[in-house]
């Protein structure tokens, strides 16, 4: 068992740490290229590459969605109550709560936990936080700034949307890609885990923990709560079968999104409360992880 979790855990320590290490030296990172590459070219070809070529039922992926849905739910209520119960601002740190790692974290987890079909199951969770992210998170941090036009029109230009609808498209009708453009796509999704992981990586090392009793309150709910709270929706809608439930449970206790960090950076919300959301709760997530995939592997 040992070894199996190392092979899922490690590549993503790994090749994070390679990334801290890069930065800690004292070498360039262009963060902001790196993830505008990924963002627009690597994670639509790795959405397309991967469900063109995968079967899955697709009422699994209905329940994967409909589990992401009733985790932001509750986790929102929760976090709204828990900020003001700390006399918190609320749009600094529910974001934090809501939106979780299930990019740079979450699918490079599943793919290697469960493969190309847990790794196509994961992104219909990951397009869920994505698409939360870029509406609600966004009207919560630019609340009462005049930006969110802007910004809901910047989501409607994400190419993550439109590849993941035709990756759909391709899965359901059964089309199949010709074979210069399924080798173009493949060498192209190739890139995208490895610089995921990298960006986490340089993102985390930039980062420091302030306040812990806050950072923890945060991180508890963020991670040990999105966990509790999967697993009671997957016993009330029914989801049985050990992929889907592994993938659900998984994403659900990633930790805070680093772009949490970087939007309240943007904005001016508390960029070193979340700060320390982001980093404590990967550690959480980095302890408990390990006692998830032990009960799949």
């Amino acid at each position: 068992m040992w070894n199996e979790l190392a092979a899922v855990v490690a590549p993503v320590l790994l090749i994070a740490g390679v990334g801290a290490l890069w930065v800690r030296s004292g070498a360039a990172y262009p963060a902001e290229f790196i993830g505008r590459l990924v963002m627009n070219i690597g994670a639509p070809a790795l959405i397309v590459h991967t469900l063109s070529r995968v079967s899955f039922d697709f009422q699994q992926l209905q329940q994967v969605i409909l589990v992401a849905l009733c985790v932001l739910l509750v986790l929102g209520l929760l976090g709204y109550g828990l900020a003001r119960y700390m006399d918190q601002k609320v749009a600094s740190m529910l974001p934090s709560v809501l939106f979780s790692n299930s990019g740079n974290m979450g699918l490079p987890l599943c793919f290697f936990a469960f493969g190309d079909v847990g790794l196509a199951l994961a992104m219909g969770f990951f397009l869920v936080t994505f698409c939360a992210h870029f509406t609600l998170g966004m009207l919560m941090m630019t609340h009462g700034r005049g930006r969110l036009s802007e910004q809901l029109r910047e989501q409607l230009r994400q190419p993550v949307l439109y590849a993941f609808a035709l990756g759909l498209s391709l899965a359901v009708f059964e089309w199949t890609l010709p074979v210069w453009a399924n080798n173009t796509l493949g060498l192209l999704a190739g890139m995208t885990i490895p610089l995921m992981l990298l960006t986490l990586g340089v993102s985390l090392a930039s980062m420091k923990i302030t306040d812990w009793p806050r950072a923890s309150a945060f991180s508890v709910l963020r991670v040990a709560g999105g966990f509790i709270t999967a697993w009671l929706v997957c016993e009330l809608v029914g989801v049985t079968d050990p992929t889907v439930r592994g993938v659900i449970l998984l994403q659900a206790m990633m930790p805070a999104a680093v772009f949490n960090y970087l939007l309240a950076l943007r904005y001016d919300r508390e960029p070193q409360a979340v700060a320390s959301i982001v980093v404590l709760s990967t550690l959480l997530s980095l302890l408990l992880i390990p006692v998830l995939l032990s009960q799949y592997l």
